[in-house]
């Protein structure tokens, strides 16, 4: 029988892979927002907010207690186009 696990920890306290999903849908939401973003001629970061860093940007952005912040992510046009064979 499949059994739906109702807890929800925050990403730094997960014990397992199933605490996640919650995080895991909204980072397979934003792959397909940088796509069509990356379509539209703009350039996109992601950055996982990890330790200290989810309490400070809680704070900084006024996030409510109950919310999460699962990813910080950054919309905007290039400075130049960088391609892979560059490196």
């Amino acid at each position: 029988k499949y059994v739906r696990s109702k807890v929800r920890a925050p990403i730094e306290k997960a014990t397992n892979v199933t605490h996640l999903n919650p995080h895991v849908s909204a980072w397979c939401t934003i792959e397909n927002m940088f796509l069509a973003i990356t379509n539209e001629g703009l350039s996109n970061a992601m950055h996982v907010p990890v330790g200290s860093e989810i309490e400070l940007i809680k704070k900084v952005v006024r996030c409510p207690e109950n919310y999460e912040v699962p990813v910080i992510i950054g919309i905007g046009y290039a400075k130049e186009k960088i391609h892979i064979d560059k490196f």
